[in-house]
């Protein structure tokens, strides 16, 4: 098996594990609330960091496998690169969106973040 296809499968896992955790954080609670659970109890750290994290990152190792250059290791300790910066930024704009979804819904349903 190649690099390029550990790292592709890799990124497959980690968007698995982004249903998974979006399943079990998210839509869970979710449940629940619609069918009128006196109070909810969500993990902040899975629904609105895990969760974002494994979709962007799983999805830019998918389509881009070995190339996804997201740090330097020419240097140590390594830094990361425009690639790196941009992942992180997208990571913390799906994260902030999920969180205003989530907090949408559970507020039309009565509930209070």
């Amino acid at each position: 098996m190649t690099q390029d296809l550990k790292i592709r499968m890799g990124g497959l896992a980690s968007l698995a594990g982004a249903v998974a955790g979006g399943w079990f954080f998210l839509m869970r609670p979710l449940q629940q609330a619609r069918a009128g659970a006196p109070e909810i109890t969500m993990d902040i750290k899975g629904a609105y960091v895990l969760v974002p994290l494994l979709l962007v990152w799983g999805v830019a190792f998918l389509v881009g496998g070995q190339r996804t250059r997201y740090r330097d290791v020419s240097v140590h300790p390594p830094k990361p690169t425009p690639l790196g910066w941009a992942l992180t930024l997208v990571s913390l704009a799906a994260a902030g969106a999920v969180f205003w979804w989530m907090e949408a819904q559970l507020s039309a349903l009565g509930y209070r973040m």
